[in-house]
């Protein structure tokens, strides 16, 4: 493989996992919260991190194809 392909790979991957684990960190956050009857915000990423995450996912699968098409 390429250097230039691992490498956005590998950046595209760690993007991706930050991105999933920050969502998954909120996502728990919230039910914790909604345990304790806590409404609203728990976090100031909780608005955007499933956004992000999706956003991530996509960069993640276009980058894997172009790497694929690349490599051909």
């Amino acid at each position: 493989m390429k250097k230039k392909n691992r490498e956005a790979l590998r950046t595209a991957l760690n993007e991706f996992r930050d991105a999933y684990r920050i969502f998954l960190d909120d996502v728990k956050k919230e039910m914790e919260a909604d345990e304790l009857g806590i409404r609203g915000s728990v976090s100031p990423t909780s608005p955007y991190s499933h956004q992000e995450w999706e956003i991530k996912l996509d960069i993640l699968e276009e980058t894997v194809e172009r790497v694929l098409q690349d490599e051909r």
